[in-house]
């Protein structure tokens, strides 16, 4: 059985591009969470509209879907998604070895990169929604908390160094 590892924050943490490379580091299969959302979702979120639960739990079970099909199959999975609340962890996380990547921002610095992005959905006035809804993860979460304010390189490497360590290689699989 694979295991599934989430990596979770606010818009503009890297969390797409910290996911890649941490897959591509494990051996892992790279699930792009805002590739499952429905087109309706998209376009709400484009329009500067947060989603209501109504929206989010769908597109969660989908994302739960994908990566339980993966560990199914013996795979070990990283899939990207916000998992703001810990409702959102939970259902993430429901009959699936689960364990979080927190990639925790702080809001001026998230700010200033999803300014910085081109061609994605997301559009800057959507962020403070997020840090307004953010339950940060608490001890017993299966949670690896990540300060991702620094250099993309230096957060890959503690991921990497970090989910091997408390989950690869600690025999919790």
């Amino acid at each position: 059985m694979g295991v599934s590892i989430i990596v979770m924050g606010v818009s503009g943490t890297g969390k797409s591009t910290v996911a890649r490379a941490l897959a591509d580091r494990i051996g892992a299969v790279f699930i792009e969470g805002d590739d499952l959302h429905s087109q309706a979702n998209l376009e709400k979120m484009e329009s500067g509209i947060p989603l209501k639960d109504s929206d989010r739990y769908p597109w969660l079970q989908i994302c739960n879907r994908a990566m339980r099909e993966q560990n199914a199959q013996g795979k070990d999975a990283v899939l990207t998604c916000s998992s703001l609340k810990k409702a959102y962890r939970d259902a993430l996380a429901e009959d699936c070895n689960a364990y979080f990547v927190y990639l925790k921002i702080s809001k001026e610095e998230s700010l200033k990169r999803v300014n910085q992005r081109v061609g994605h959905f997301m559009p800057t006035s959507m962020v403070e929604s997020q840090f307004e809804v953010l339950e940060e993860p608490e001890p017993g979460e299966h949670t690896i908390i990540i300060e991702s304010d620094r250099s993309l390189d230096q957060v890959v490497e503690d991921v990497s160094r970090r989910v091997r360590r408390n989950v690869l290689d600690s025999g919790e699989r």
